[in-house]
């Protein structure tokens, strides 16, 4: 049995730069001052939840209360809807994903789960749009926990923590690094991010898209542990 975990944004779904957007006009919406960045590189976690905690420390020196956090949650849905509504073609797959998804779900050696940085309302959301309804599908998210590790974790656990062999398949720098950081075989998607920047940071195999479905499952056999850089 083999479990396959997969980030959304740039990997299953190509709505990196529409999530930017919507992050920031909701960021400035609720807190009124821009976001500090949107060069997700400057933080230390990568998550929903990460980025905010960090961006309100740096701004006023703590993090934001909970019905902060629960009216950014909500101008970030509203900024999302608005988008999809003006340009829904923001919202598309990654080439050959949602065939992939489905043919992956359908094989008895095969478990699927999701481990993202998005707050489960966006993923589903972002996922809806795109054909695929995930609410049955287990995962980690950032309203779960606020590190990657943590949400991979979590991913496991609900998928099944007895599956020892683990892929996981994402699109940053920072889903290397919390493979390395597990111990978790890797494969990149590179159809919305930087390939030399995932092998310069440990990735030993990726793939443009899924596509070309041979050239990932031979990636899935092939995937190493990234190398911690």
């Amino acid at each position: 049995m083999r479990l396959v975990i997969f980030d959304i944004d740039g990997t299953l779904c190509a709505t990196a730069d529409s999530d930017a957007v919507c992050y920031a006009n909701a960021f400035e919406k609720v807190f009124q001052q821009p976001i500090p960045s949107t060069d997700w590189h400057t933080y230390q976690h990568v998550t929903d939840r990460g980025v905010l905690e960090e961006a309100l420390m740096r701004l006023r020196g703590h993090g934001p209360t909970p019905e902060e956090q629960g009216a950014f949650e909500d101008a970030f849905m509203e900024a999302m809807a608005v988008v999809y509504a003006e340009t829904p073609e923001a919202f598309q797959e990654i080439p050959g994903a949602l065939d992939m998804f489905h043919t992956l779900r359908q094989r008895e050696d095969v478990r699927v789960s999701l481990a993202t940085g998005c707050i489960r309302r966006s993923a589903l959301f972002k996922l809806e749009k795109i054909g695929l309804d995930a609410r049955e599908i287990p995962g980690g998210f950032a309203c779960d926990a606020i590190s990657r590790v943590d949400i991979v974790k979590k991913s496991i656990e609900e998928a099944g923590a007895h599956i020892e062999d683990r892929v996981y398949i994402g699109d940053g720098v920072w889903d290397v690094r919390t493979c390395a950081a597990m111990g978790l075989r890797f494969v990149g998607v590179t159809e919305q991010s930087d390939a030399a920047a995932l092998h310069a940071n440990g990735a030993g195999v990726c793939v443009r898209n899924f596509a070309e479905p041979e050239a990932f499952y031979a990636a899935l056999e092939d995937a190493p542990v990234p190398v911690q850089v």
